[in-house]
């Protein structure tokens, strides 16, 4: 019976997992979409193509082809 709760426990932990990894993706993409827009606007983008490469636009988070699939795990 406990080793079924702790199964169950580590499904829990692993899903919550995969939803953290999934909020900080879009966090970062968010926050990457601001940059680029802040960049983009009058008179930042004056400044920031004065600077070089200090401020060049910051891509989008980019995943492994294949990483649309939880990996499996066996027990």
């Amino acid at each position: 019976l406990k080793a079924n709760q702790n199964f169950l426990d580590l499904q829990s932990q692993l899903e919550g997992t995969e939803n953290r990894n999934a909020v900080e993706r879009m966090r970062f993409n968010d926050t990457a979409q601001a940059f680029n827009t802040a960049r983009q606007t009058f008179p930042t983008v004056l400044f920031a193509n004065f600077f070089g490469s200090r401020f060049a636009v910051k891509p989008y988070f980019q995943s492994q082809p294949g990483a649309e699939t939880a990996p499996k795990v066996t027990f």
